[in-house]
């Protein structure tokens, strides 16, 4: 197999290192494992093919990528709430996806990326989604949570390598209601028709809790991955009380599951959430992913809650993954390391995700440098 020469250089700072579970899970547990761990929920086929050396398709490659690239833990969406590939159609109805149903959004818009490689993006609707009044909600053919299709767990849990776990990507819980009503839609509902997004919430909640208590359950799962962007870089989208009201005790009876099962519970959003952070930690939360560097400063973070929660990513996507060279690149990397992993309770990630216009000589520099500074015990000046 032939890879370009800076992803050469990044498997030749890997060596022998190979994909360990538990090396991720005790970062996560804020002890020291061996190396401090890689942590990436979503990477563009752009990436992994450039990356490969050939197309990544399919779960055995997509393995293979991962486990080549020094992760400990392989994505599988589980994600009820899915717009990402919408069902096009002018009726209402599912598209099977990996361990569920994926209910369309289908007034979702497709934009693509002007550059040389792109992937196609589609993005939640802003205006009108696919329910904006009782009528709408009352025809929808919704699914029953026990009607679920989780056989994807079997599949793949039988194609991992040893030492390698399934995380699991779960959600969404107020991402899930906007987006299927549209976000004006919602703001307007949020004060003209409150009752119409309880009863979205008494939806979605009930199918979200089905997906997490099967995964908490199946051998091949190691962790689970709740995306529920609650706020953009100057607070919350909306007041926290809502939140309080409908997602935490969603939250709070997945973290319950999570912890009975001893399977650690990332959460992700992006934006500062100063105002809700404490309570996020106290309803169980084991890591938040990503820290964005616009909207908080990682190491006062983690000078406040470190003890508390673990910390995934920080990896600028704004600048350096993007912008950057490579060694501004293994600068950022080296400075993470160096000031969050002693101790345990970080992982290297970026900002976000690893989009098609992230150079390969970015991330592949991002993973040299994790391979070449991130080996415990942390002694970088």
């Amino acid at each position: 197999m032939s890879f370009p020469a800076s992803v050469e250089r990044a498997l030749a700072a890997k060596g022998k290192r190979q994909a360990n579970y538990e090396r991720l899970k005790t970062a996560l547990n804020h002890q020291e494992p061996d190396y401090v761990p890689l942590f990436e929920m979503g990477i563009e086929p752009e990436i992994k093919q450039l990356f490969m050396g050939k197309p990544v398709q399919g779960h055995a490659q997509e393995i293979e990528f991962f486990q080549t690239a020094g992760f400990d833990a392989y994505p599988v969406s589980l994600s009820v709430i899915n717009y990402t590939k919408p069902v096009e159609s002018d009726g209402q109805q599912y598209e099977k996806g990996a361990g569920g149903l994926a209910i369309s959004t289908h007034g979702s818009r497709t934009y693509k990326a002007d550059l040389e490689a792109y992937t196609e993006r589609h993005w939640a609707e802003m205006h009108r989604g696919v329910i904006t009044n009782k009528d709408e909600f009352a025809k929808y053919d919704w699914p029953n949570p026990d009607d679920l299709d989780f056989s994807i767990l079997d599949e793949v849990g039988a194609m991992l390598p040893p030492g390698m776990k399934i995380g699991v990507v779960i959600g969404k819980v107020f991402t899930g209601v906007w987006f299927m009503m549209g976000m004006e839609t919602f703001m307007l509902s949020y004060i003209d028709d409150p009752e119409l997004i309880e009863m979205m919430y008494d939806k979605i909640v009930p199918l979200q809790q089905r997906v997490m208590e099967v995964a908490m359950e199946h051998p091949a799962v190691g962790l689970s991955f709740h995306a529920d962007d609650l706020s953009g870089k100057n607070g919350p989208l909306v007041h926290p009380d809502h939140y309080r009201k409908y997602a935490f005790p969603c939250y709070k009876t997945m973290c319950d599951m999570a912890k009975a099962a001893d399977k650690p519970f990332v959460y992700h959003t992006d934006g500062d959430i100063s105002m809700v952070l404490e309570e996020l930690i106290d309803l169980g939360i084991t890591g938040w992913h990503p820290v964005e560097k616009q909207a908080h400063d990682i190491n006062e973070v983690k000078a406040k809650y470190g003890d508390r929660i673990a910390l995934l990513g920080n990896i600028d996507l704004q600048y350096t993954l993007t912008l950057g060279t490579p060694q501004e690149v293994s600068d950022e990397v080296r400075s993470r390391i160096r000031d969050l992993a002693p101790g345990g309770g970080y992982c290297v990630s970026s900002g976000n995700s690893i989009p098609e216009y992230v150079p390969i000589d970015n991330y592949a520099a991002m993973l040299e440098a994790t391979f070449k500074y991130g080996k415990y015990p942390i002694s970088l000046d």
